[in-house]
C-alpha cells in the first residue's frame, strides 16, 4: 500500500513533520504505528524500513509522522527528508495496542520522553476534536525546553501537564532533572484506576516501567512502548 507525500514542516530544532495523502483512508486508533518503507540503494545496516507512529489523528486529512532528523541521518532519513511532492512510499499497518482504554473514566498518567510525546500528541489531538473529556496528567521528560512542542491539542485540551526538563536554562522556572520514580509519585495523584502509558527512549521506557510495577506489584495496568534508536529524550 502506498502513501502520497504532500509536504514536511520543521516543528522546533531538529523536529519535522512528515505530511501524506492516501487515496483511501486508513483507518487506525489514536496512538498506533505504521511500518513505512523507501526503498533505495547503498542503505545502510538499519535498512530501508523504520516504524513511526501516527502524530495525526483519523480526523485529520493527512497521515503524519513526527521524528527527529539529525546532523548524522541515517539512509532512511536522508531519503525520507528528501522526498518531493506526490512521491509515493510504502506503507504497512497500521498496528499497535498503545490505544486509550474504552473506560471513558479511567485516570490517566501519560509518561513522555522527547519524541515519545507523538502517541500522547495523536491521542490528545483526538480528544480534544472529539470534545471528550478525559483525566489526564502528561509527564514529558525533555532535553531542553526549547524542544517543548505546541499544538491545538497540548494548548487548548483541559488536562495537566508537567514538564521535567533534564538540562534547562536559567530562565525555566519548572521541574528539573532527570525523570524518575519519585518524581512521578511527588507529581501525580494516583489510585487504584490509574493506567500508566510510558513511551519514549527504551532505556527510559524499560527503566520506568520495572520501577513503577516493582512499586505497585502490578496493581496498576502499565502500557508503555519504546522508540528504537534513540538513546536520550
Amino acid at each position: 500500500m502506498k502513501l502520497q507525500f504532500s509536504h514536511k514542516e520543521n516543528i522546533i530544532d531538529n523536529i519535522w513533520s512528515f505530511y501524506f495523502l492516501t487515496d483511501q483512508p486508513i483507518l487506525f486508533t489514536p496512538g498506533q504505528f505504521l511500518e513505512l518503507t523507501i526503498p533505495h540503494k547503498n542503505h545502510d545496516n538499519r535498512g530501508q524500513s523504520r516504524y513511526f507512529t501516527i502524530s495525526s489523528t483519523p480526523k485529520n486529512k493527512f497521515i503524519t509522522i513526527t521524528t527527529r532528523i539529525f546532523e548524522h541521518k541515517s539512509s532512511f532519513k536522508q531519503k525520507l527528508i528528501e522526498l518531493n511532492k506526490n512521491d509515493e512510499i510504502e506503507y504497512k499497518g497500521p498496528m499497535g495496542d498503545f490505544v486509550l482504554p474504552k473506560i471513558i473514566g479511567t485516570p490517566l498518567v501519560f509518561i513522555a520522553g522527547g519524541i515519545g510525546i507523538t502517541p500522547f500528541i495523536s491521542m490528545i489531538e483526538y480528544l480534544y476534536q472529539s470534545h471528550e473529556q478525559r483525566n489526564i496528567h502528561l509527564l514529558w521528560a525533555l532535553n531542553n525546553e526549547n524542544n517543548i512542542i505546541n499544538t491545538e491539542g497540548l494548548n487548548k485540551y483541559n488536562f495537566k501537564k508537567s514538564f521535567i526538563i533534564q538540562n534547562p536554562s536559567e530562565f525555566w522556572g519548572g521541574e528539573r532533572g532527570d525523570l524518575n520514580l519519585e518524581m512521578i509519585l511527588n507529581l501525580t495523584s494516583i489510585n487504584d484506576q490509574t493506567q500508566f502509558y510510558i513511551s519514549g527512549p527504551e532505556k527510559m521506557v524499560e527503566s520506568l516501567t520495572h520501577q513503577l510495577r516493582e512499586n505497585f506489584n502490578d496493581k496498576h495496568q502499565i502500557i508503555s512502548d519504546y522508540f528504537p534508536g534513540y538513546i536520550n529524550y
